[in-house]
């Protein structure tokens, strides 16, 4: 499936393939077709406010 992710401060994101995450009894899996940037992300892209670990992900 493809991925935006978030790699590190100052840095472009990223639109990666990565696999299908696995998916348990109690568990669903739902297409995303839109998503939304809020402030805090802003700020953890542009190093105001450290986030660990990266890379994170936002499926598109």
């Amino acid at each position: 499936m493809k991925a935006i992710r978030f790699i590190g401060a100052n840095k472009l994101l990223e639109m990666q393939e990565i696999p299908i995450p696995e998916i348990g009894e109690r568990d669903i899996l739902v297409r995303v077709k839109a998503a939304g940037v809020c402030h805090s992300d802003a700020h953890y892209r542009a190093g105001i406010s450290p986030v660990k670990p990266v890379p994170l992900i936002n499926p598109p």
